[in-house]
């Protein structure tokens, strides 16, 4: 009778659990509360500020559903919005809600518009994350998120 070694065994179940995850084809490393810094639009940078373009922290919230803050309203905090994340890309499969009320003044809304134009796009959006730091980018458009969890 041949007896495994424990190292070789330890190095087995390790290759058979990174052929698992390979397999599954989708990326949990999005999972979490990541909120907006800053967003460029048209070449432009702006800061993400509260009382500046914002009434509150703007952030999306990833676990098995999505639901987040735009600043204003929240949206998909009343339902199971699905996503899939996957070889760096972002996509929502269906139109996401959100809350109807209207921020006053009216330049408090950049970032809701904003938002509004990604998650009802219908657009992939290219994800890039790097620890704690997350880069989305939708054709001309560039969103900076810091996780918070």
């Amino acid at each position: 009778m041949t007896r495994s070694r424990p190292r070789e065994s330890v190095v087995t179940i390790f290759a058979l659990l990174l052929v698992l995850v390979a397999c599954t084809g989708e990326d949990d490393s999005i999972r979490g509360k990541w909120e907006l810094d800053s967003f460029v639009v048209d070449g432009t940078v702006v800061e993400v500020t509260e009382d500046t373009n914002t009434t509150g922290r703007p952030f999306f919230e990833f676990d098995e559903y999505v639901w987040g803050h735009a600043g204003c309203n929240n949206f998909g905090d009343n339902g199971d919005y699905e996503y899939v994340f996957e070889g760096g890309q972002l996509s929502f499969l269906e139109e996401i809600p959100k809350d109807a009320g209207q921020c006053v003044p009216d330049d408090l809304m950049a970032v809701e518009r904003l938002f509004e134009e990604i998650l009802w796009s219908n657009r992939e959006i290219t994800v890039d994350i790097d620890g704690d730091s997350m880069t989305w980018q939708v054709e001309k458009r560039i969103l900076d998120f810091t996780r918070t969890d």
